[in-house]
């Protein structure tokens, strides 16, 4: 059962993606608990306005409901909290925290294999997880950039380049992923994380008989400062 709270929590913003213009999600970092929290006003609509958040900053919420949300469905159920609409930057963030200042935070809570994050049993074609499924809606992959291979494919319907990400497992067949992150910092051969989300379930207008919730790339950290930044289009 769901705790609905009137309560300040300060959270890190670690990731930003594009949502339906002029929208964006956010995926925060709880430094207390050592947990991803998806922040949102409602279940029904996106919440925040494109250019909300900036990665590497703290912001504080009024959380009006913690995980697990009780409308909310799984596995978006897990990470997902209700919060008031109002989010003030904290003062002392005037600087963003760095990438690798980021991965030092989260190094300590990645993962080898994508199954370690969703349940071996619960990814289907190496691609998607059911809608209902009790599993983290977010994790963080170990990597290195030379293992990730970012390309475009096509358009999307904000008429923005689609950007996907190949990542090299050793011994077995590449993943590859849609990417709906931001931005991502790239560079030659440098540790890496890679955060993942899972999309909200989609049924390609009922061609699915469950609805789908498709793994994306987020996000990227790296271990050390960077050389080139890449801005989705």
């Amino acid at each position: 059962m769901a705790k609905s709270l009137d309560v300040d929590k300060v959270l890190l913003a670690v990731a930003t993606t594009y949502m339906k213009r002029p929208y964006e999600c956010v995926m925060c970092w709880c430094e207390t608990d050592n947990k991803f929290l998806r922040p949102v006003t409602n279940l029904e609509a996106n919440s925040w306005k494109l250019g909300t958040f900036t990665v590497g900053k703290r912001y504080k919420f009024n959380v009006v409901e913690e995980p697990p949300v009780e409308k909310a469905i799984l596995p978006h159920q897990n990470e997902d909290m209700i919060v008031g609409n109002e989010v003030i930057p904290m003062a002392k963030d005037r600087k963003p925290l760095a990438q690798n200042e980021l991965y030092a935070k989260l190094r300590d809570y990645g993962k080898l294999f994508v199954t370690d994050i969703f349940g071996n049993d619960n990814i289907k074609e190496d691609k998607y997880i059911n809608k209902g499924v009790n599993c983290a809606s977010a994790g963080i992959l170990h990597c290195n950039t030379d293992d990730l291979n970012f390309y475009y494919d096509g358009y999307d319907i904000n008429g923005r380049r689609k950007q996907r990400c190949k990542i090299e497992v050793k011994g077995k067949q590449d993943l590859d992923f849609p990417c709906s992150a931001q931005y991502i910092e790239r560079s030659v051969n440098r540790e890496c994380l890679v955060l993942l989300g899972l999309a909200r379930g989609y049924d390609k207008n009922g061609e699915f008989h469950k609805k789908r919730c498709y793994i994306m790339v987020i996000g990227v950290l790296m271990e050390s400062p960077v050389s080139e930044v890449l801005k989705s289009e």
